[in-house]
């Protein structure tokens, strides 16, 4: 079998070994960024409905807006033909008591630099044990 190398053509399979030394070469010429990375966080905070804070003092907090879905702004009012009601301090208040004393997993960027970017994240039940490495994830 002719070496594609020697002829000229471009080879249209790599094998695993060529597949990561092009993915390691690529990284090390900065054409890929870093992939973010889980960090578990503690005593966050709702900021409103669709943002968590997390970190004291104020100057070196950690804001976090939830990708995935469309919150109330905190001082949303929300209006039905019968009655208006405060449906952003609501759904702020909700946020809240779920993340309350619990460990929340979210994908943050690499470097730790940004101090407010938009993620998914995820909730520990109850704060009290880690999943082993490796576990995968639990319903």
């Amino acid at each position: 079998m002719p070496d594609p190398a020697k002829s000229g053509e471009t080879k249209t399979h790599l094998l695993t070994n060529e597949q990561a030394e092009a993915a390691r070469s690529a990284a090390l010429s900065g054409k890929i960024p870093d992939a973010p990375r889980d960090k578990t966080l503690f005593q966050g905070k709702g900021a409103d409905a669709g943002t968590i804070e997390v970190g004291l003092p104020p100057a070196n907090s950690v804001v976090i807006r939830l990708d995935g879905i469309k919150a109330h702004e905190a001082d949303e009012t929300c209006k039905t033909k019968d009655a208006a009601w405060p449906c952003g301090a609501k759904a702020r208040a909700a946020l809240a008591s779920f993340i309350r004393y619990r460990a929340v997993t979210c994908a943050v960027p690499p470097g730790g630099q940004i101090k407010d970017f938009t993620t998914r994240c995820s909730v520990v039940g109850q704060g009290w044990a880690m999943p082993e490495a490796g576990a995968g994830a639990f319903p």
